[in-house]
């Protein structure tokens, strides 16, 4: 599973998914407010979980705050 959330949520998350190594989390505060690198980020953890032959889940929350422009907030928009 694929958690990628600001990292304020994301230790509300750590907290209830305690102990469950097939979780991985991605900070979209850094991985970006960039669009693109938020479809890498799912990306190679699809391919990750396709290895195994498991299916994947994610949760996701794009950083709505960090977006520098009306341009970027429109890509982030797309990307949602």
């Amino acid at each position: 599973m694929a958690v990628t959330v600001p990292e304020a949520r994301a230790a509300l998350l750590r907290g209830e998914l305690a102990g469950e190594p097939a979780v991985t989390f991605v900070d979209t505060t850094t991985a970006g407010p960039n669009p693109g690198r938020l479809v890498a980020a799912w990306t190679a953890r699809l391919e990750e979980s396709g290895e195994s032959g498991r299916p994947a889940r994610g949760v996701g929350e794009t950083a709505w705050r960090q977006a520098r422009n009306a341009a970027h907030l429109w890509e982030l928009r797309q990307h949602e």
